[in-house]
Protein backbone atom coordinates (compact mmCIF):
# COMPACT_ATOMS: atom_id res chain seq x y z
CA UNK A 1 0.00 0.00 0.00
CA UNK A 2 2.75 2.45 -0.66
CA UNK A 3 1.50 5.84 -1.62
CA UNK A 4 4.53 6.67 -3.38
CA UNK A 5 6.21 4.20 -5.41
CA UNK A 6 10.10 4.41 -6.30
CA UNK A 7 10.42 2.67 -10.04
CA UNK A 8 14.36 2.87 -9.39
CA UNK A 9 14.75 0.90 -6.61
CA UNK A 10 14.10 -2.41 -8.90
CA UNK A 11 17.02 -1.09 -10.52
CA UNK A 12 19.15 0.86 -8.84
CA UNK A 13 20.56 -2.03 -6.35
CA UNK A 14 24.76 -1.99 -6.76
CA UNK A 15 27.63 -0.04 -7.52
CA UNK A 16 27.32 -0.67 -11.66
CA UNK A 17 23.88 0.29 -11.92
CA UNK A 18 24.08 3.07 -9.75
CA UNK A 19 27.05 4.17 -11.75
CA UNK A 20 24.81 3.60 -14.98
CA UNK A 21 21.87 5.92 -13.31
CA UNK A 22 24.22 8.54 -13.07
CA UNK A 23 25.67 8.73 -16.18
CA UNK A 24 21.79 8.61 -17.49
CA UNK A 25 20.98 11.51 -15.36
CA UNK A 26 23.95 13.28 -16.63
CA UNK A 27 22.41 13.93 -20.30
CA UNK A 28 20.18 17.11 -18.13
CA UNK A 29 21.76 19.72 -18.51
CA UNK A 30 21.32 20.71 -15.09
CA UNK A 31 22.24 17.72 -13.50
CA UNK A 32 25.43 17.60 -15.50
CA UNK A 33 26.45 21.13 -14.85
CA UNK A 34 26.21 20.66 -10.91
CA UNK A 35 28.10 17.03 -10.73
CA UNK A 36 30.86 18.78 -13.16
CA UNK A 37 31.53 21.41 -10.91
CA UNK A 38 31.04 19.37 -7.71
CA UNK A 39 34.20 16.29 -9.39
CA UNK A 40 36.15 19.89 -10.66
CA UNK A 41 35.53 22.44 -7.65
CA UNK A 42 33.57 24.56 -10.17
CA UNK A 43 36.50 24.55 -12.92
CA UNK A 44 34.59 22.73 -15.64
CA UNK A 45 30.72 23.26 -16.44
CA UNK A 46 28.12 21.31 -18.62
CA UNK A 47 28.78 24.51 -21.55
CA UNK A 48 32.27 22.46 -21.46
CA UNK A 49 31.01 18.42 -21.73
CA UNK A 50 28.29 17.24 -23.54
CA UNK A 51 26.13 14.20 -22.61
CA UNK A 52 27.93 12.28 -25.46
CA UNK A 53 31.74 12.71 -23.31
CA UNK A 54 29.96 10.75 -20.56
CA UNK A 55 30.59 7.03 -20.49
CA UNK A 56 30.99 4.14 -18.14
CA UNK A 57 33.35 1.20 -17.85
CA UNK A 58 36.09 2.43 -20.37
CA UNK A 59 38.45 -0.16 -20.66
CA UNK A 60 42.30 1.97 -20.62
CA UNK A 61 43.70 -1.56 -22.04
CA UNK A 62 46.68 -1.28 -19.78
CA UNK A 63 45.37 0.29 -16.47
CA UNK A 64 41.90 -1.00 -15.90
CA UNK A 65 38.43 -0.16 -16.06
CA UNK A 66 37.03 3.28 -14.22
CA UNK A 67 33.31 3.51 -13.64
CA UNK A 68 32.70 6.73 -15.22
CA UNK A 69 34.61 8.05 -18.03
CA UNK A 70 34.12 11.56 -19.23
CA UNK A 71 36.60 12.99 -22.06
CA UNK A 72 36.56 15.63 -24.74
CA UNK A 73 39.44 18.09 -26.12
CA UNK A 74 38.84 20.36 -22.58
CA UNK A 75 39.26 18.00 -19.84
CA UNK A 76 39.62 14.04 -19.10
CA UNK A 77 38.18 12.57 -16.26
CA UNK A 78 38.04 9.17 -14.31
CA UNK A 79 35.61 8.60 -11.78
CA UNK A 80 36.07 5.56 -9.14
CA UNK A 81 32.47 4.66 -7.62
CA UNK A 82 31.70 3.04 -4.13
CA UNK A 83 28.51 2.69 -2.70
CA UNK A 84 29.35 1.00 0.27
CA UNK A 85 31.69 1.71 3.14
CA UNK A 86 33.39 -1.18 3.12
CA UNK A 87 34.15 -2.16 -0.32
CA UNK A 88 37.44 -2.97 -1.32
CA UNK A 89 39.79 -1.74 -3.97
CA UNK A 90 41.52 -3.25 -6.52
CA UNK A 91 45.31 -2.83 -7.95
CA UNK A 92 44.33 -0.34 -10.19
CA UNK A 93 42.59 2.32 -7.82
CA UNK A 94 43.37 5.33 -7.87
CA UNK A 95 47.10 4.97 -8.57
CA UNK A 96 47.35 3.18 -12.26
CA UNK A 97 44.24 5.38 -13.22
CA UNK A 98 46.17 8.51 -11.86
CA UNK A 99 49.13 7.21 -13.95
CA UNK A 100 46.79 7.07 -17.13
CA UNK A 101 45.25 10.17 -17.01
CA UNK A 102 49.23 11.47 -16.90
CA UNK A 103 50.11 9.56 -19.74
CA UNK A 104 46.79 9.80 -21.93
CA UNK A 105 45.51 13.26 -20.96
CA UNK A 106 47.06 15.31 -23.72
CA UNK A 107 46.51 18.77 -23.46
CA UNK A 108 43.41 18.68 -21.61
CA UNK A 109 42.22 19.47 -17.94
CA UNK A 110 43.22 16.07 -15.94
CA UNK A 111 41.17 15.11 -13.08
CA UNK A 112 40.84 11.36 -11.00
CA UNK A 113 37.50 11.53 -8.80
CA UNK A 114 36.90 9.15 -5.60
CA UNK A 115 32.91 9.21 -5.27
CA UNK A 116 32.57 7.09 -1.72
CA UNK A 117 30.42 7.54 0.94
CA UNK A 118 31.23 9.04 3.93
CA UNK A 119 33.43 6.97 6.22
CA UNK A 120 34.61 4.97 3.17
CA UNK A 121 37.08 2.42 4.82
CA UNK A 122 40.00 2.96 2.50
CA UNK A 123 39.69 7.05 2.34
CA UNK A 124 43.73 6.61 3.32
CA UNK A 125 44.87 5.05 0.19
CA UNK A 126 42.82 8.00 -1.53
CA UNK A 127 44.25 10.47 1.24
CA UNK A 128 47.51 9.83 0.33
CA UNK A 129 47.25 10.63 -3.60
CA UNK A 130 46.37 13.75 -2.21
CA UNK A 131 49.66 14.32 -0.58
CA UNK A 132 51.72 12.86 -3.28
CA UNK A 133 49.70 15.19 -5.24
CA UNK A 134 50.71 14.48 -9.78
CA UNK A 135 51.59 18.04 -11.45
CA UNK A 136 49.30 17.01 -14.35
CA UNK A 137 45.97 15.52 -12.59
CA UNK A 138 43.72 17.16 -9.98
CA UNK A 139 42.26 15.02 -7.15
CA UNK A 140 39.03 14.90 -5.84
CA UNK A 141 37.42 13.13 -2.98
CA UNK A 142 33.65 13.37 -3.11
CA UNK A 143 31.20 11.49 -0.98
CA UNK A 144 27.90 10.53 -1.64
CA UNK A 145 26.23 13.04 0.70
CA UNK A 146 27.70 15.71 -1.04
CA UNK A 147 25.79 15.01 -3.81
CA UNK A 148 22.98 14.44 -2.30
CA UNK A 149 23.38 17.65 -0.77
CA UNK A 150 24.04 18.96 -4.21
CA UNK A 151 21.07 18.13 -5.51
CA UNK A 152 19.12 19.38 -2.87
CA UNK A 153 20.60 22.56 -2.77
CA UNK A 154 20.15 23.26 -6.68
CA UNK A 155 16.49 21.86 -6.17
CA UNK A 156 17.21 19.16 -9.28
CA UNK A 157 14.81 16.58 -7.48
CA UNK A 158 12.10 18.62 -9.10
CA UNK A 159 13.50 18.86 -13.05
CA UNK A 160 11.95 15.46 -12.89
CA UNK A 161 10.74 12.10 -11.81
CA UNK A 162 13.87 10.26 -12.50
CA UNK A 163 16.21 12.50 -10.81
CA UNK A 164 13.44 12.29 -7.46
CA UNK A 165 13.49 8.87 -7.39
CA UNK A 166 17.31 8.65 -7.56
CA UNK A 167 17.76 11.19 -5.13
CA UNK A 168 15.23 9.47 -2.94
CA UNK A 169 17.03 6.07 -3.14
CA UNK A 170 20.58 7.74 -2.41
CA UNK A 171 19.23 9.29 0.73
CA UNK A 172 18.00 5.76 1.95
CA UNK A 173 21.09 4.37 1.96
CA UNK A 174 23.28 7.68 2.63
CA UNK A 175 21.05 10.41 5.30
CA UNK A 176 20.76 8.28 8.65
CA UNK A 177 17.10 8.73 9.58
CA UNK A 178 16.58 10.51 13.07
CA UNK A 179 14.01 8.34 14.99
CA UNK A 180 12.38 10.21 17.60
CA UNK A 181 10.67 8.04 20.20
CA UNK A 182 7.86 9.50 23.10
CA UNK A 183 8.59 8.36 26.73
CA UNK A 184 5.07 6.24 26.34
CA UNK A 185 6.30 4.84 23.03
CA UNK A 186 8.99 3.34 24.87
CA UNK A 187 7.35 2.25 27.97
CA UNK A 188 4.99 0.02 25.54
CA UNK A 189 8.01 -1.18 24.21
CA UNK A 190 9.43 -2.59 27.04
CA UNK A 191 6.22 -4.10 27.90
CA UNK A 192 6.54 -8.00 27.07
CA UNK A 193 2.68 -7.72 26.50
CA UNK A 194 3.54 -5.82 23.55
CA UNK A 195 5.99 -8.71 21.71
CA UNK A 196 3.47 -11.30 22.49
CA UNK A 197 -0.10 -9.38 21.51
CA UNK A 198 2.07 -8.30 18.35
CA UNK A 199 2.94 -11.82 17.80
CA UNK A 200 -1.28 -12.94 18.49
CA UNK A 201 -2.06 -10.33 16.07
CA UNK A 202 0.32 -11.80 13.16
CA UNK A 203 -1.18 -15.62 13.98
CA UNK A 204 -4.88 -14.39 14.30
CA UNK A 205 -4.41 -12.93 10.75
CA UNK A 206 -2.69 -16.09 9.27
CA UNK A 207 -5.41 -18.62 11.22
CA UNK A 208 -8.39 -15.94 9.13
CA UNK A 209 -6.55 -16.39 6.29
CA UNK A 210 -6.35 -20.67 6.26
CA UNK A 211 -9.77 -20.46 7.24
CA UNK A 212 -11.17 -18.37 4.55
CA UNK A 213 -9.58 -20.19 1.86
CA UNK A 214 -11.35 -23.47 3.24
CA UNK A 215 -14.42 -21.98 4.20
CA UNK A 216 -15.49 -20.13 0.98
CA UNK A 217 -15.70 -21.52 -2.71
CA UNK A 218 -14.24 -20.08 -6.00
CA UNK A 219 -12.16 -17.70 -3.95
CA UNK A 220 -8.26 -17.28 -4.30
CA UNK A 221 -6.03 -15.83 -1.40
CA UNK A 222 -3.05 -13.26 -2.02
CA UNK A 223 -0.70 -13.01 0.70
CA UNK A 224 0.40 -9.30 1.36
CA UNK A 225 3.61 -9.11 3.79
CA UNK A 226 5.89 -6.47 3.40
CA UNK A 227 9.34 -6.99 4.34
CA UNK A 228 9.26 -3.40 5.88
CA UNK A 229 6.04 -3.18 7.98
CA UNK A 230 6.47 0.20 9.02
CA UNK A 231 6.68 1.85 5.94
CA UNK A 232 3.47 2.11 5.27
CA UNK A 233 3.55 -1.53 5.21
CA UNK A 234 0.79 -4.55 5.50
CA UNK A 235 0.69 -8.34 6.75
CA UNK A 236 -2.61 -9.64 5.44
CA UNK A 237 -3.95 -11.08 2.03
CA UNK A 238 -6.09 -9.77 -1.05
CA UNK A 239 -9.50 -12.19 -1.27
CA UNK A 240 -9.99 -12.49 -5.47
CA UNK A 241 -13.19 -13.60 -7.19
CA UNK A 242 -12.90 -14.16 -11.12
CA UNK A 243 -9.29 -12.96 -11.24
CA UNK A 244 -10.85 -9.44 -9.23
CA UNK A 245 -9.99 -8.26 -6.04
CA UNK A 246 -12.96 -8.11 -3.86
CA UNK A 247 -11.39 -7.39 -0.48
CA UNK A 248 -8.51 -6.61 1.42
CA UNK A 249 -7.87 -8.18 4.99
CA UNK A 250 -5.32 -8.07 7.42
CA UNK A 251 -2.82 -5.31 9.23
CA UNK A 252 -2.18 -2.16 7.64
CA UNK A 253 0.46 0.13 9.60
CA UNK A 254 -0.56 3.49 8.26
CA UNK A 255 -3.85 2.75 9.14
CA UNK A 256 -3.15 1.17 12.66
CA UNK A 257 -0.37 4.28 13.63
CA UNK A 258 -3.28 6.83 12.41
CA UNK A 259 -6.83 5.27 13.78
CA UNK A 260 -5.06 3.21 16.72
CA UNK A 261 -7.28 0.18 14.76
CA UNK A 262 -4.64 -2.71 14.16
CA UNK A 263 -6.83 -4.95 12.02
CA UNK A 264 -8.87 -4.38 9.65
CA UNK A 265 -10.45 -4.95 6.29
CA UNK A 266 -11.78 -3.27 3.20
CA UNK A 267 -11.59 -2.69 -0.45
CA UNK A 268 -9.75 -0.16 -2.36
CA UNK A 269 -11.34 2.75 -4.93
CA UNK A 270 -9.42 1.74 -7.95
CA UNK A 271 -11.19 -1.71 -8.01
CA UNK A 272 -14.01 -2.96 -9.67
CA UNK A 273 -16.84 -0.68 -9.65
CA UNK A 274 -19.32 -3.05 -8.58
CA UNK A 275 -17.17 -4.40 -5.63
CA UNK A 276 -16.99 -0.43 -4.61
CA UNK A 277 -21.01 0.17 -5.18
CA UNK A 278 -21.80 -2.84 -3.05
CA UNK A 279 -19.09 -2.71 -0.62
CA UNK A 280 -19.88 1.28 0.05
CA UNK A 281 -23.72 0.08 -0.03
CA UNK A 282 -23.05 -2.23 2.50
CA UNK A 283 -20.88 0.05 4.93
CA UNK A 284 -21.89 3.71 3.93
CA UNK A 285 -20.16 4.45 7.03
CA UNK A 286 -16.13 2.81 6.23
CA UNK A 287 -13.98 5.43 6.57
CA UNK A 288 -11.71 6.63 3.69
CA UNK A 289 -8.09 5.97 4.10
CA UNK A 290 -5.44 7.76 3.14
CA UNK A 291 -7.93 11.31 3.47
CA UNK A 292 -8.18 12.92 0.68
CA UNK A 293 -6.47 11.03 -1.87
CA UNK A 294 -7.17 10.55 -5.30
CA UNK A 295 -6.58 6.38 -4.98
CA UNK A 296 -8.19 5.11 -1.47
CA UNK A 297 -9.52 2.20 0.39
CA UNK A 298 -12.67 2.25 2.21
CA UNK A 299 -11.77 0.51 5.74
CA UNK A 300 -13.82 -1.11 8.53
CA UNK A 301 -12.17 -2.09 11.70
CA UNK A 302 -12.10 -5.30 13.83
CA UNK A 303 -13.13 -4.02 17.01
CA UNK A 304 -11.03 -4.54 20.30
CA UNK A 305 -14.03 -6.81 21.84
CA UNK A 306 -13.42 -9.27 19.01
CA UNK A 307 -9.75 -9.71 20.58
CA UNK A 308 -11.08 -10.40 24.01
CA UNK A 309 -13.91 -13.57 22.42
CA UNK A 310 -11.85 -17.12 23.13
CA UNK A 311 -13.23 -17.93 19.46
CA UNK A 312 -11.49 -14.89 18.23
CA UNK A 313 -10.44 -16.90 14.73
CA UNK A 314 -13.56 -17.80 14.02
CA UNK A 315 -15.66 -14.70 15.15
CA UNK A 316 -13.60 -12.64 12.29
CA UNK A 317 -14.31 -15.56 9.47
CA UNK A 318 -17.88 -15.13 10.62
CA UNK A 319 -17.86 -11.23 9.69
CA UNK A 320 -15.60 -11.43 6.98
CA UNK A 321 -17.77 -14.60 4.83
CA UNK A 322 -20.83 -13.15 4.49
CA UNK A 323 -19.26 -9.99 3.11
CA UNK A 324 -17.41 -12.01 0.50
CA UNK A 325 -20.38 -13.71 -0.53
CA UNK A 326 -22.12 -10.83 -1.34
CA UNK A 327 -18.99 -8.96 -2.73
CA UNK A 328 -18.90 -12.47 -5.17
CA UNK A 329 -22.60 -11.69 -6.15
CA UNK A 330 -22.10 -8.47 -7.60
CA UNK A 331 -19.72 -10.09 -9.52
CA UNK A 332 -22.00 -12.73 -10.93
CA UNK A 333 -24.96 -10.40 -11.75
Amino acid sequence: MDDIPNVLSRLVKNEDSTTEMLCGLMSFSPVRDAVLRLFTENKITCSEVHSDDIDTQFDTKTHGRPDLYISNDKCTILVEVKTGKGTSLTHNQPANYIEWLERNMGNTAAYFVALVPEGYIHNDVFEQCKVRKSEKVSFNLVTWEKLINCVESAELHLLNVYVADFLRILKKWYIPVRIEISYEEVTKMFDKNTASGLTKLMKTVDEVIDKLQVNIEGIEIEPSRSKRLWENGEYGCYVKYKQENVLWFGVWHTYWQDTGKPLGYGISDTWNQLIVKKFRNLYPNSKKFPYNKTKSFYMCDIEKSMFQDDNSVNRIVEILSPIIEQLKDALNN
